[in-house]
């Protein structure tokens, strides 16, 4: 387990504390908090509009929390914009605009820029390996 303000000792790379997430007085999350070490995989199961897609939209500073903390590396999502890569859930399909599941998985290693032209030989091993787990 992390605890804030350990600085350098602490393994984490996302921490959460106490985080809450409010639509017109609906909490889609409510006082959330957990540690993920880094290299661990890790997964986020739970029922439709339970809240998954809300915390993932605010470990990425795509969605504003009403109270609480969310840290990555130790800094705030909002600090780390162009460093962060995530890739959202879609239901549909373009089949105009075809992907693999390597093309999709290894569109959370571009960041910022084409996605298309960033994909290649520096990546791979590293696309490899996730597609193994």
């Amino acid at each position: 387990m992390c605890i804030r303000g350990t600085g350098d000792e602490c393994k984490c790379c996302i921490q959460v504390f106490d985080v809450c997430v409010e639509f017109e007085n609906i909490l889609a999350l409510d006082n959330v908090s957990f540690s993920i070490s880094r290299g661990v995989l890790t997964g986020v199961v739970g029922p439709n509009g339970g809240g998954k897609s809300t915390l993932f939209n605010a470990l990425v500073g795509l969605q504003k929390i009403t109270h609480g903390t969310i840290l990555i590396n130790g800094e705030s999502p909002g600090n780390l914009r162009g460093k962060i890569s995530y890739v959202p859930q879609k239901e549909q399909v373009n089949w105009r605009f075809p992907l693999s599941v390597k093309d999709v998985v290894g569109l959370g290693r571009t960041g910022r820029g084409s996605a298309l032209q960033k994909l290649g030989f520096y990546s791979s091993p590293i696309i490899e390996e996730s597609l193994r787990k």
